[in-house]
């Protein structure tokens, strides 16, 4: 082999090996141990197994409930506010405020969508109850979404808000095109805690 080529191989092997090196003592943190707290997601409300009449009440328009899923014909923009909730091993008609959280609260919420014959634009948000008195927007945090497709999609959203306030659950629906009809399925709410 000629000497060249030798010496090139050992100057590219000592180059990588460098690369590695340098790597490794640059992210290294001497006696620094980092310990991370586990978050855990506990469900407050769970629809997988079909959403009651009891669970939730329609504001500006009704919705029918078959079989665990939501069908909304109206077209105008109408509300369907989620009513219950699994707190602390208790139902409540709302998510109670929590000031031991440091930070804002963290909340998921996931359902399904479909529609036949329309296109519909969604939005999921938290809303404060009792509504506040001085002014503020009741909607803490909220997500939009266009449901055109006629095979269900799950869609998922995220929300942060104070812990000193107690929300509800509000799906926003208003049909955009078409007449029929929007459906929601397995809707799921947890929040995300240390």
């Amino acid at each position: 082999m000629d000497t060249q080529i030798v010496v090139a191989l050992i100057g590219l092997v000592g180059i990588v090996l460098g690369a590695i090196l340098n790597h490794w003592l640059a992210n290294r943190k001497p006696g620094l141990k980092v310990q991370r707290r586990k978050e855990k997601e506990i469900v407050i409300y769970d629809g997988t197994k079909g959403i009651s009449g009891y669970d939730l009440t329609a504001n500006f328009d009704r919705c029918d409930i078959n079989n665990g899923i939501v069908s909304v014909q109206g077209g105008d923009w109408a509300s369907y506010v989620l009513r219950t909730y699994r707190v602390s091993g208790k139902e409540t008609s709302f998510i109670p405020k929590n000031e031991l959280v440091s930070g804002h609260r963290k909340f998921y919420a996931s359902c399904e969508f479909k529609v036949i014959n329309a296109t519909y634009v969604v939005s999921i948000f938290l809303w404060e109850t009792p509504e506040p008195e001085d002014g503020r927007e009741p909607s803490i945090d909220d997500s939009m979404v266009t449901v055109k497709d006629s095979d269900w999609k799950k869609i998922n959203f995220y929300f942060e808000a104070p812990p000193n306030r107690q929300y509800l659950v509000e799906i926003g629906t208003e049909r955009v095109s078409g007449d029929g009809s929007l459906q929601i399925r397995n809707l799921i709410v947890t929040e995300r805690v240390r």
